[in-house]
């Protein structure tokens, strides 16, 4: 799942991020930091950091990163049912290798779960980022527009 949004921030990056700031969208990216809870409550993002994107790619960056969200959500539902494996058999290992997977699989501290909710979070919190820079970004366009009209 983290491989899917960073290969949107990373490897998709040539096309939408550089170096250069001039004509570009600047916002904030983080990856969650697993078992450390932030003050509202959600994991801690920590890494990451601060990109920037061309203005017309932007939007395309806020889709791609929209559909990650999509199929980490689908990711988590297949997970879900993971909860309720049915041991292949009645005797003690089965049903241990049974518990082992729901625990891993939604169970507390770590599990996929809960590291899904806070890949998931994280991305939103990204998108917020990138469409607070993409408004302030047109806003001083048109006003620099309505400025050269006079």
């Amino acid at each position: 799942m983290c491989e899917t949004a960073l290969r949107i921030l990373c490897v998709r990056g040539d096309k939408f991020m550089s170096e250069s700031f001039l004509d570009r969208i600047s916002f904030t990216a983080g990856l969650p930091v697993m078992g450390a809870v932030g003050d509202a409550g959600g994991a801690v993002v920590a890494g990451g950091g601060k990109f920037s994107v061309d203005p017309d790619h932007a939007q395309q960056l806020i889709d791609d990163l929209r559909a990650v969200v999509k199929e980490l959500i689908a990711i988590n539902a297949q997970a879900q049912m993971l909860a309720e494996v049915t041991p292949p058999a009645e005797d003690p290992h089965s049903r241990r290798a049974a518990q082992e997977i729901s625990k891993v699989a939604v169970g507390k501290d770590g599990c996929h779960h809960e590291a899904n909710l806070a890949y998931q979070e994280a991305i939103m919190a990204t998108i917020a980022s990138l469409e607070a820079s993409l408004k302030a970004y047109r806003e001083a366009e048109q006003a620099n527009i309505m400025r050269q009209r006079g």
